[in-house]
């Protein structure tokens, strides 16, 4: 009877050890299937990611070349500086460098390509604009008269000139400051000056050719056209001032067309006149043309300013001390910078502006 007992016990361990295995083997068999399918997911997932990732860069990619054609043509359409020179700010700030993250596909060596892409299409798109020729071909002048084909042609020209230090708002506000990738903002004008600054070094014999990146080396084939460009820039932007503080209309630029053959005598600036926001305007266009200035000078070029703007400057005179004294502490202190500003170009005796 014990025996009986004994091999039923034994039975039941034995048949319940072989169940314990069998469900063992079944979670282990399920634990490895939703290990596989966990990875699985894993890798959809990832290749979703890289999927969105590349779709975002072709859209990029496609739109941001949409919108510098639409400027450009918008550009060339406009009959105001104004806004002319809101559609050049729009087309340089569509360039997809401007939106580079750091990000999956946005490499070092990508970023590099979008430099040169954007070298290539700048210069071409400056012949677009120039009436399909190039700057060196033209007489590019803010004065002329009574072309007005030729007018529009040169308007063009400034616009893009004073234009393309522009920078995208992504860049400025959301890359620069939370990307580590990135760590400066980086314009148009940013590209060609730096480009410009080591290729006097080539030239210098301190660098040798081949340290030049792709796109420095498209600066480099079209050097005297940036510099033309660039000499452009500050004699605009000081012909803006001029514009500000003259009885010309200061609505549009191109009021200098026919407005400035009518100064033949002396005049007074109205700088004291402006409201501070436009005294402050005015200084920015000094500024930014200074700064135009004290680059050339680093690269051992000179700005040469236009006869006709320094026939013009010669012919105004700033405020009397007397008058300077009358005006209120803003307005003395914006007089004082305007009148230092000037003198990165001028010499200033008493009210008279004279060239150096």
């Amino acid at each position: 009877m014990l025996n009986k007992i004994f091999f039923s016990t034994t039975l039941i361990v034995t048949m319940a050890g072989f169940t314990s295995c069998s469900k063992i083997e079944e979670m282990g068999k399920n634990a490895k299937d939703a290990s596989d399918n966990s990875g699985k997911a894993a890798t959809a997932a990832s290749e979703s990611r890289l999927e969105i990732a590349h779709s975002r860069m072709m859209q990029r990619s496609g739109g941001s070349s949409t919108s510098r054609r639409e400027a450009l043509a918008s550009l060339k359409e406009m009959e105001s500086f104004e806004m002319k020179v809101t559609e050049a700010s729009k087309f340089v700030k569509a360039f997809e460098y401007q939106l580079w993250t750091g990000q999956m596909y946005d490499t070092e060596e990508y970023l590099l390509q979008l430099y040169d892409d954007a070298m290539k299409e700048f210069f071409r798109s400056l012949i677009e604009v120039n009436d399909a020729k190039s700057i060196l071909e033209t007489d590019t002048n803010p004065f002329r008269a009574f072309n007005e084909s030729k007018k529009d042609r040169d308007l063009n020209v400034f616009a893009i000139a004073v234009s393309m230090h522009g920078i995208h708002n992504v860049q400025k506000y959301v890359i620069v400051p939370r990307e580590v990738a990135r760590k400066t903002e980086v314009s148009i004008y940013d590209l060609i000056k730096n480009a410009l600054v080591k290729i006097e070094k080539v030239d210098a014999g301190l660098l040798n050719n081949a340290d030049l990146a792709d796109y420095e080396h498209e600066v480099f084939a079209n050097k005297e056209i940036a510099l033309k460009l660039i000499n452009i820039r500050a004699n605009m932007l000081l012909t803006m001032n001029l514009v500000k503080v003259s009885d010309l209309k200061k609505s549009k630029v191109d009021a200098l067309l026919l407005g400035m053959k009518k100064i033949k005598n002396n005049f007074t600036s109205k700088f004291p006149k402006l409201n501070l926001g436009e005294q402050d305007q005015a200084n920015k266009y000094l500024d930014a043309a200074n700064k135009v200035k004290v680059f050339m000078t680093s690269i051992g070029k000179d700005v040469e300013l236009l006869p006709k703007l320094k026939t013009y400057y010669s012919k105004m005179r700033l405020p009397n001390e007397g008058t300077i004294s009358t005006m209120s502490g803003t307005n003395a202190q914006n007089m004082a910078k305007h009148k230092e500003l000037l003198e990165n170009f001028f010499k200033i005796e008493g009210t008279k502006v004279q060239l150096r």
